[in-house]
């Protein structure tokens, strides 16, 4: 039932420089208007401007809001701005933070629950989507999915930037160890002012190491913090 899901397309929910991040949302087929249903939220991952541009529109995540339409809840995916390298990080998550309040503040026009909604972040995507659905423990966040995702902006700086100086095709960001603490779903599970929302991860033993480690290190703090 996948193609039969019924999609909004390319709704703005924000204009920053003249460029305007939009979203689509899939909703089942035999949906009933005057329900609201749960909604999965999708980030996406990073990459150079032009390939993010209209990745919404790419195969894979319009087959993921299909699946999840198909499946009885409501699928989010939308755009956000490339880091540029990690230069852009701040922007990247003013993006994610506008995404989720658009969502909570048009709830009945999506027709969404506002109060049941999953994260579901992939690869570099993960430290803007973790902190999305970490900070502060929001309640209404039911659950959080993560695909082979950096859970620390420390481990993918170190990715981009760990080799010698001369091979980088630009040169790298500086940040302060409380701007990637400030990226660190470690941190925030560390912190956390609530209840953790249940976390999905899915791992590929042949992934990066260094992607690998950090999720890894996530996995045994989230243990033995006694996170589901």
């Amino acid at each position: 039932g996948m193609k039969r899901a019924r999609v909004q397309k390319d709704i703005t929910y924000k204009t920053v420089e003249d460029l305007e991040l939009k979203l689509d949302v899939y909703h089942p087929a035999d949906y009933s208007k005057s329900a609201l249903l749960p909604a999965v939220i999708l980030i996406h991952g990073d990459g150079p401007r032009e390939y993010l541009k209209d990745i919404k529109d790419s195969g894979q995540y319009v087959s993921w809001g299909q699946l999840i339409a198909a499946s009885g809840l409501i699928a989010v995916v939308a755009n956000h701005r490339s880091t540029e390298g990690l230069h852009n990080v701040a922007g990247v998550a003013n993006d994610v933070d506008d995404l989720l309040s658009y969502v909570r503040d048009h709830t009945r026009t999506l027709r969404i629950d506002g109060e049941k909604l999953c994260i579901w972040t992939a690869s570099a995507g993960a430290p803007f989507g973790l902190r999305g659905g970490l900070y502060e423990t929001p309640s209404f966040v039911s659950c959080i999915v993560c695909y082979y995702g950096f859970t620390e902006l420390k481990a993918y700086y170190d990715g981009l930037y760990a080799g010698p100086e001369e091979e980088f095709v630009e040169t790298p960001p500086i940040f302060s160890e409380d701007d990637f603490a400030e990226f660190s779903a470690t941190e925030y599970i560390l912190n956390r002012v609530g209840d953790v929302a249940p976390i999905f991860i899915a791992r590929a033993g042949l992934d990066y190491p260094i992607l690998n480690q950090a999720l890894d290190s996530f996995i045994s703090e989230a243990l033995t913090q006694n996170v589901e």
